[in-house]
């Protein structure tokens, strides 16, 4: 057959390619906070139409998939959201958001929207916050949908959006393979527990699992601990030792912040990575077979680094790059409830835990509380926010409590314009917590009248929590009260006034200590103590 002939007959479809074919991405809607807290991390893809053709958010729509995949497609059917809350029109790669006449409340981006507001394409990419109602907080960005693979799953590696997922898939496939890998993420986004799901899922799970801080190693101790030692090969050297690399042999050696190794060090990590070879100090080399997983923050690649070309490219045949939580804050709802609902059934707090019939004004804290998490930078990551919520979990009284140390941070981004992004501001931070003097707390005499009835409201008549919200301390405020024309401290109320206020209201606590203006734990222990029950 001519040459030419061949050539001209070879279908152009069978050109090979490298590159993956990545999907589009599209723009999404994830549920951060929902009264309804087992929907927190569902995700919706809305498709705006043109110009005067609207895509619709509100009580019904969209549909958001439920995440485990069996139940059906749901709205937010949150009955303080608006049938029709917002509409979103393309214009070009920006994003008309739109308020209806008479609509329900929307925050966006942490200001109130009265009709309408053009987002930018970069303010989409970036992503913004949505708050509807008093108890709905959305995160609206364009980014790939994600796949809900079966079976996919990684025990410790929360997150419903698609960065994650990747993750998952990737520690899943290449734990499989058993080769070394290398850990590449920001300081707190897990590569340990990322490092110790590859272990588990392995091919040497019932090996052993020794983990080392390379930044702990001295320089001069490093080829004794990680490589062994003979007896008297040093001194000081009684006994031999077997070093964390025979430590680990037959299971898994985790390297944290390799960057950090000692320079005189390298050469023979590379041997141990490359031969599988170790001489321990004063003795012979030997082989050694185990799995080697490597970890660091640093960008080994640069010139500043200081580190082993050669040792850089045996670090592994695998490389896993975790996302800084800053990039994929739709699974803030999703990590932070976690490890508020773990910290509060831990420490007896299940009363603080939220339901669809909790009072609104437990939902609406709880809705602000996850609307200051998405308003942070987190340069900590998940290591950060863990702490955070263990902070919220302690603080806490009968209201979710942001601690103060986050809030100061919360202002100081928001003034100084960390976040860099006109989307993404501090939410609100002013909401009931206010301005402290150069002391670090305000006068009762700085306390308007107004501002206290207002934020004494929204805490419930809690003397504490009110307290912490104004910026004064919880005696001033006690003592205020104590002279208030109007507010009365709860023993100055007398039992009878109580016990009436609960019978007119048909033995609801709640609704008759919000009518007394005392908090209901203060009205339920007064009661208690009479030993008397009003409602029979």
């Amino acid at each position: 057959m001519d040459r030419d002939t061949d050539t001209a007959s070879t279908p152009s479809s069978l050109v090979a390619s490298l590159v993956p074919q990545y999907a589009e991405p599209q723009l999404l809607l994830a549920i951060v906070f929902h009264p309804d807290t087992g929907r927190i991390g569902e995700t919706a893809v809305l498709e705006p139409g043109e110009s005067g053709a609207d895509s619709v958010i509100g009580r019904g729509f969209p549909r958001f998939p439920a995440l485990d995949g069996r139940s059906d497609a749901a709205g937010l059917e949150e009955p303080h959201i608006s049938r029709q809350a917002l509409c979103l029109q393309s214009r070009g790669a920006d994003l008309l958001v739109i308020r209806p006449p008479g609509a329900s409340r929307c925050r966006l981006g942490g200001e109130d929207l009265v009709a309408e507001r053009l987002l930018s394409a970069a303010e989409v990419e970036r992503g913004v916050a949505l708050l509807l109602g008093h108890g709905v907080l959305l995160w609206l960005y364009r980014g790939l949908r994600p796949g809900r693979k079966p079976g996919c799953t990684v025990p410790g590696l929360l997150g419903t959006g698609a960065a994650m997922e990747s993750v998952r898939e990737q520690v899943r496939r290449l734990a499989a393979a058993g080769d070394d890998l290398l850990i590449r993420g920001e300081t707190g986004t897990g590569k340990e527990l990322v490092a110790r799901a590859i272990h588990d899922l392995g091919p040497r799970p019932d090996g052993p699992w020794v983990a080392v801080n390379m930044a702990a190693v001295p320089a001069d101790l490093a080829p004794a601990l990680l490589f062994g030692a003979t007896r008297g090969a040093y001194t000081g050297a009684e006994r031999g030792s077997s070093g964390y690399f025979g430590q680990a042999r037959s299971g898994t050696l985790f390297l944290d912040e390799i960057g950090d190794a000692p320079a005189q060090i390298q050469p023979q990590l590379l041997r141990a990575l490359q031969q599988r070879e170790i001489q321990p100090v004063g003795g012979a080399v030997r082989t050694i077979e185990l799995r080697v997983i490597s970890a660091t923050d640093a960008d080994l690649d640069s010139a500043e680094a200081a580190f082993s070309a050669a040792l850089r490219h045996r670090l592994g045949a695998g490389e896993i790059c975790l996302p800084a939580l800053r990039d994929h804050r739709e699974d803030i709802g999703v990590i932070g409830w976690h490890l508020l609902e773990t910290g509060l059934r831990l420490h007896g707090r299940e009363p603080l835990l939220p339901g669809p019939e909790s009072a609104p004004q437990l939902i609406a804290a709880w809705t602000q509380l996850f609307y200051w998490l998405l308003s942070y930078h987190w340069p900590g990551n998940v290591r950060e926010l863990d702490n955070v919520l263990r902070a919220v979990v302690l603080d806490s009284d009968e209201l979710p409590q942001l601690p103060l140390t986050l809030y100061r941070r919360l202002r100081e981004q928001a003034v100084s314009g960390v976040a860099s992004s006109p989307g993404l501001v501090a939410a609100d931070i002013s909401g009931g917590i206010a301005e402290e003097d150069d002391r670090g707390l305000r006068r009762m005499a700085d306390v308007g009248e107004e501002e206290l009835a207002r934020v004494y409201r929204e805490c419930l008549f809690q003397v504490a929590t009110t307290a912490r919200c104004l910026g004064v301390s919880r005696g001033a405020l006690t003592r205020y009260l104590d002279a208030h024309p109007v507010f009365r401290l709860p023993g100055q109320i007398p039992q009878s006034e109580l016990l009436a206020a609960v019978v007119a209201h048909g033995g609801d606590e709640e609704l008759a200590a919000r009518s007394l203006c005392i908090s209901a734990s203060a009205l339920q222990q007064r009661v208690r103590a009479t030993g008397i029950s009003p409602v029979s």
